[in-house]
């Protein structure tokens, strides 16, 4: 057979498999013919008019409303919002995008703002400006909101910068949040179901400044009361609040937060002299508090404070410098906050310390089974009085009340009152393999009693130091 006929045979036994096929096959239609292109819908309050035929609305939640909730788990519609001035809150109810301009923040000398500051600016910043409730409000999943600022000009009383109401995967990036009541009012699904990358909410790279206008809640950069799970806050600036930077607790003490990550912000700013507050945790479990930077912490002094019902989490690698209070506080605190158990099984590791009130770490009121690791606390306890030395106000490194801890590998040096100290209820504890220099009354002090290293309720190994309290505490002398 030649090669001709070959190939005529060959298309002649096909061509009634193919007509019998192509009566129910319809692969290239079938697949395509329930599907949509993304819209892009522009926003300008220059706009005379709202255009729905060519996407163009004078305000943001027209466009909201006129995008399409999409299907399943496709790509949601685009909003870009151009600058100016818009006077609304915005209510965001389904998968989508919403993109401002994207104006940078200038940081404030102390509390005024800089003239030329372009986030402020109508001309180059897309501004939302509510005259109440939350300049936006997500109760979606999957909602990306980018480059807003968020400012309450008329400083009216319970305003909110952005509201997450819960809801996974959603995406709060490069806004500027000033002058509300609450900055970002937090919350996320808590069921055990919201694991993974992929819905993880992100709170990234916004500027939170001084939130503090009249109100519930008021002055919080990061607020949750509501439950968070698999979240990430970081790489955010915060200045100016007075009461906390970022405050994540419950409001009921059988409810805890978990999987949130606290990583790389920018709280305070030492060479502008903008002051900013605590990052305050209670109830929260298998979390991570990493390489944030915190300075000129006055407004609400303490560092960090994890005020109860806190385990498994790590405090890793931040550091701090100048604050009324304490450093890094584990404290109970039952009666400022719903939680029903001291703090145990936390991990504070390779933090810096630096020019703290009350003093650097303290592990109190039946803190337990943590480790505080390869610390370094240094040159704090200035605002320790002499009656206070005895209470643990002015150490590098506190257990007041604390119970079986490990201490070790840290260093503690110029501190006001005591380098290493353990009050007479801490019991258990192991301090091991730390350096005590320059302390003002003793490297190493422990009053408690009992069949530890000399005659205390604790035990020292390999500790180094000028001079110990009582005598035998340690065995290493500089």
């Amino acid at each position: 057979m030649t090669a001709l006929a070959t190939l005529k045979k060959l298309f002649a036994r096909s061509t009634p498999a193919k007509q019998a096929r192509s009566k129910f096959f319809r692969p290239a239609i079938d697949a395509l013919e329930d599907r949509r292109l993304m819209a892009v819908f522009i926003v300008d309050d220059d706009f005379a008019a709202d255009n729905p035929a060519r996407r163009q609305y004078t305000t943001i939640q027209g466009a909201v409303d006129a995008a399409i909730t999409p299907v399943g788990n496709r790509a949601g519609d685009s909003i870009v919002v151009r600058p100016g001035l818009y006077n609304e809150s915005v209510s965001i109810d389904k998968r989508i995008t919403i993109t401002g301009a994207v104006a940078p923040a200038i940081p404030f000398i102390g509390n005024r703002p800089y003239a030329n500051d372009p986030s402020l600016n109508p001309a180059r910043a897309s501004i939302v400006d509510p005259a109440t409730g939350a300049g936006f409000t997500i109760t979606a999943s999957n909602v990306i909101l980018q480059g807003f600022t968020v400012a309450n000009f008329d400083e009216s009383e319970d305003t909110q910068g952005i509201v997450v109401t819960g809801g996974t995967a959603n995406k709060i990036l490069r806004n500027v949040i000033v002058d509300n009541t609450i900055g970002i009012s937090l919350a996320t699904d808590t069921a055990t179901s919201n694991v993974g990358a992929a819905r993880t909410t992100y709170v990234t790279g916004n500027v939170l400044r001084d939130n503090n206008t009249l109100g519930a809640a008021a002055g919080n950069g990061i607020y949750s009361d509501a439950g968070l799970r698999n979240v990430s806050i970081t790489a955010n600036r915060i200045t100016g609040h007075e009461n906390a930077s970022i405050l994540a607790i419950t409001t009921v003490d059988t409810d805890f937060n978990t999987s949130v990550t606290i990583a790389s912000n920018l709280i305070g700013n030492q060479v502008t002299g903008e002051a900013d507050s605590a990052i305050i945790l209670a109830n929260l479990t298998n979390s991570t508090v990493v390489g944030n930077v915190m300075r000129n912490i006055y407004n609400n002094g303490t560092g960090i404070a994890l005020v109860g019902g806190v385990s498994n989490v790590k405090v890793l690698s931040n550091n701090l410098a100048n604050g009324a209070f304490t450093g890094i506080n584990v404290i109970f605190r039952p009666g400022d906050y719903a939680v029903a158990a001291p703090n145990s099984n936390n991990l504070i590791q390779g933090n810096v310390i630096t020019n703290f009130g009350d003093g650097g770490i303290r592990l109190r009121e039946g803190a337990n089974n943590n480790v505080v690791k390869a610390n370094v606390v240094q040159k704090n306890g200035f605002g320790a009085s002499e009656a206070d030395a005895n209470d643990g106000f002015g150490s590098g490194i506190s257990l007041e009340d604390a119970i079986d801890n490990i201490v070790e590998l840290n260093v503690s040096y110029y501190n006001d009152t005591d380098g290493f100290y353990a009050d007479l209820l801490s019991s258990g504890n192991i301090i091991r393999n730390n350096t005590g220099l320059f302390n003002g009354e003793h490297d190493f002090h422990d009053d408690s009693i009992g069949a530890g290293t000399a005659g205390t309720a604790n035990t020292y190994t390999n500790n180094r130091g000028r001079n110990g309290s009582p005598a035998g505490l340690i065995r290493f002398r500089y």
